[in-house]
């Protein structure tokens, strides 16, 4: 989960950002008369930044704007010219905060249907649904009980934004959600997709890798917080600071061909051929 970084670029004080926190960075440059401010993105998917301005006989090129889109993979975005306004005392400073992703969260496909995250032919039972009662109130996230080793795969194509592979721990007590191993893909429509509970050394792709639908990302475990072998799946929204799980459906054997539908805790399912 990511948490804001706040930068004061006068005092050149920041404060330290939690583990694994967005990899974009907001700097400035000295001009006569002011300063350029930039921000670079080291993230293999876009990054959404939200900066506050706050300055004193300053005035900002981009007026009241607080929103900016960096691209993929991307250095030196220049977002914006602070310019002293009249001779003087004057000050800036600012903090931000990211996320990843499109500005637009509201544009995703309420009803793109995803591929069940196992391969083709096998079948496995939802244990634990949609604001299930165990570890899932209010949120939108499935398991599936499935044996440690059971290959995961893709539900649809993306780019691994991040990977967590060398805990070996898991229990039944919240505390060891902090050991878990997991995969995160960034989708075109915005949404991302987590695969949780992997096996140590479970991760068979890399940050910056494409993955098409079915493709093997991973094998199911149990470490972090969870009781047994199985795997946690979610499609959620960035957000700055608490990611937005949502509802989705998703393709089946049982199914008609390109046509979703909603998983219910315990029934099984099994995923079709592609």
């Amino acid at each position: 989960m990511h948490m804001p970084i706040y930068l004061l670029l006068i005092a050149l004080a920041m404060n330290t950002p939690p583990p694994r926190a967005i990899e974009a960075t907001v700097y400035h440059e000295n001009i006569e008369g002011g300063y350029q401010v930039y921000a670079d993105n080291s993230e293999y998917c876009p990054v959404t930044i939200e900066i506050d301005f706050r300055l004193k006989n300053m005035s900002s090129s981009r007026g009241n704007q607080k929103t900016f889109v960096l691209p993929p993979r991307s250095e030196r975005v220049h977002l914006a010219e602070l310019r002293v306004v009249e001779p003087g005392a004057f000050s800036m400073n600012y903090n931000f905060r990211s996320r990843r992703g499109y500005e637009d969260q509201g544009s995703y496909d309420k009803k793109f249907p995803y591929y069940l995250p196992f391969t083709a032919g096998t079948s496995f039972e939802v244990s634990q649904g949609y604001n299930g009662k165990e570890s899932h109130r209010g949120k939108n996230a499935l398991d599936f009980d499935m044996p440690e080793g059971t290959v995961i795969t893709s539900v649809r194509d993306g780019i691994v934004v991040e990977l967590v592979e060398e805990h070996e721990k898991g229990c039944s007590q919240e505390y060891c959600e902090a050991f878990d191993n997991y995969v995160i893909v960034f989708h075109e429509d915005n949404t991302l997709a987590k695969y949780a509970h992997l096996r140590q050394h479970g991760v068979l792709v890399e940050v910056g890798d494409k993955v098409v639908a079915g493709q093997p990302i991973g094998e199911s475990g149990s470490t972090g917080w969870a009781k047994g072998p199985h795997l946690h799946f979610s499609i959620y929204l960035a957000g700055y600071e608490n990611p937005e799980t949502i509802k989705t459906v998703f393709r089946t054997a049982a199914n008609k061909p390109n046509k979703g539908c909603k998983l219910k805790e315990g029934k099984w399912y099994e995923r079709e051929y592609q």
